[in-house]
């Protein structure tokens, strides 16, 4: 079995760097990392006391389709539960929407310095990606 042509030479991502790393590295006590969708403030106490309730599922695999979440959302934003999609993170939704939407050869625009994850995935799925300038 062989990989696809366009995945062999694809740039691995480099995450930035962690922050007891940028500590000893700087010799800072505190960093606050901006970057990676971190908050520096820490979980709400909210989402801490519901992850808390649901450390006995843990064994379980979760609903997939989030459909007590979908459907309070659809409610509260008054539109069609089937607008709405959730995934592990941005990384899987930008995969889930490129797979769908671009066959090889469509073309895709992108800023030059923008998220690594959409030049990435539309190469894998044969598109051509076009980069501007910021």
């Amino acid at each position: 079995m062989k990989p696809k042509a366009q995945i062999v030479n694809l740039p691995v991502y480099q995450p930035g760097k962690p922050i007891e790393e940028v500590k000893k590295e700087l010799g800072l006590d505190v960093v606050i990392k901006l970057a990676s969708n971190e908050n520096p403030y820490g979980c709400s106490p909210r989402a801490t006391e519901a992850i808390t309730a649901e450390l006995g599922t843990l064994s379980l695999y979760p609903d997939g389709s989030a459909a007590d979440l979908t459907a309070e959302l659809a409610d509260q934003l008054a539109i069609e539960r089937s607008q709405i999609i959730f995934g592990c993170g941005s990384d899987e939704i930008i995969a889930l929407i490129i797979r769908a939407f671009l066959e090889p050869g469509d073309e895709t625009i992108m800023a030059d310095q923008t998220f690594s994850v959409y030049k990435t995935n539309a190469n894998i799925e044969g598109a051509v990606s076009i980069e501007v300038p910021l």
